[in-house]
């Protein structure tokens, strides 16, 4: 019987002391990432390229409109987390409408749009695949026209 209240006063001495030690007022407010595998960030089913293939915005859905005789617009995400969104005008000129950055976030990734002037946005979207992963949906919100709208944009794996 001494022993077990022995014991049990040792156990709640050490809890105590890790609680106290462990609860430090120091949090500088930064964002630490504790695994180092560059892959947990990175949703790997999603790295490819992947062609418009209609867009919705606040449930209103059609086709997506690509330039005739030309290429699919397209996203690609690449393994080092950058993507870009590739447009190409009348004359089948590629040109980059978008670059930036991704990350996984839960069920979802954030786009970090970078502009021109070093400016950044980041935006959360929700993901799903198809089951044979060759259809991508994404669903955010997005500024058009100067307000947020909920979009919907879906792609076919290039």
């Amino acid at each position: 019987m001494k022993n077990i209240k022995f014991i049990t006063k040792i156990l709640f001495v050490l809890v105590t002391s890790i609680m106290f030690i462990s609860c430090n007022d120091d949090d500088d407010g930064t964002f630490v990432i504790v695994n180092p595998d560059p892959d947990f960030l990175v949703p790997t089913e999603i790295i490819g390229r992947w062609d418009f293939n209609s867009v919705g915005i606040d449930d209103v859905f059609g086709l997506y409109d690509h330039m005739p005789d030309c290429e699919k617009d397209y996203y690609e995400f690449k393994q080092d987390r950058t993507f870009k969104r590739v447009t190409f005008n009348e004359n089948c000129a590629e040109s980059i409408s978008d670059s930036g950055d991704f990350a996984k976030n839960g069920e979802g990734i954030i786009l970090i749009f970078i502009a021109s002037d070093g400016n950044k946005e980041d935006y959360h979207f929700d993901y799903t695949l198809n089951e044979d992963k060759t259809i991508l949906t994404l669903k955010g919100r997005l500024p058009v026209e100067g307000e947020l709208s909920d979009i919907t944009m879906i792609f076919d794996k290039h």
